[in-house]
């Protein structure tokens, strides 16, 4: 099973030598060094300024640019789904692995589910969409409260990767169409964008799911999540310096 990480560097806030970039790419750096350690063969898909950070860390390296002129932040994960038909995991650069993951017989495999964030990431945008009438190109959109997917690790059976690719892009087609609207909020428009569609996806289509983790940021028996702004409040990373080799080696 091959691992796939990706980064775009143009969706992240501040600026180039801000302190949190150094430490999101300093936990991209430790978590492909750790699974190359563990034996995975490792892929990333990026930006082009991002080419000359990742290239001599993994295997195998695709640049992309430009995919369906999204705001979504997830749009690379799509990318890696629409274009590959090998078997690997989507993984966070915010993953640390400490064990191989097995392959596990279900149709989606996945990190864990979000419950704690419904009201305050989910809620408002998902309804602002539905009163959009976002039913009228996903008729399955549901303003239920769902615990969502979280895409930290996910493995998608490739039966199931075209259409879920199909669904992507009609629902970012219409998020585009208001992707200006003030009340939207970025980020929140790009979990919405992401991991809800792809949790009423699942339903809708009745996949079998497994999430390896039992919560958010488990040290579980394969990896630690390190999720969200808690990677930033309590980093394992340097925050004024960039990681090489030699010093990731110290860390793991």
């Amino acid at each position: 099973m091959k691992l796939v990480w990706t980064y775009d560097d143009r969706m992240n806030k501040g600026d180039k030598t801000s302190t949190n970039r150094i430490i999101l790419i300093n936990y991209y750096i430790h978590s492909i060094e750790a699974a190359k350690k563990l034996g995975y063969y490792t892929i990333m898909y990026c930006d082009k300024s991002s080419y000359e950070r990742f290239n001599r860390l993994v295997d195998e390296i695709h640049i992309v640019d430009s995919y369906e002129d999204t705001i979504v932040w997830d749009y690379l994960k799509v990318k890696v789904l629409e274009d590959r038909d090998d078997d690997f995991y989507l993984i966070d650069g915010d993953v640390i692995l400490h064990n191989k993951i097995p392959k596990f017989n279900s149709d989606i495999i996945f990190d864990t589910y979000e419950t704690a964030n419904w009201k305050d990431e989910y809620y408002t945008t998902i309804h602002q969409l539905n009163d959009l009438d976002i039913k009228n190109v996903i008729p399955y959109w549901t303003i239920n409260r769902l615990p969502i997917i979280s895409t930290g690790i996910l493995f998608l059976q490739k039966e199931f990767r075209k259409k879920y690719v199909e669904e992507f892009k009609k629902c970012n087609t219409f998020i585009n169409q208001y992707k200006f609207i003030e009340n939207f909020h970025k980020d929140y428009i790009s979990l919405v964008g992401g991991q809800y569609l792809l949790t009423i996806f699942t339903h809708q289509y009745n996949l079998t799911k497994f999430n390896i983790n039992n919560s958010m940021g488990d040290d579980g028996e394969y990896y630690k999540h390190h999720f969200g702004k808690t990677k930033f409040q309590n980093p394992i990373v340097p925050t004024d310096y960039f990681l090489d080799t030699a010093i990731i080696k110290k860390i793991i």
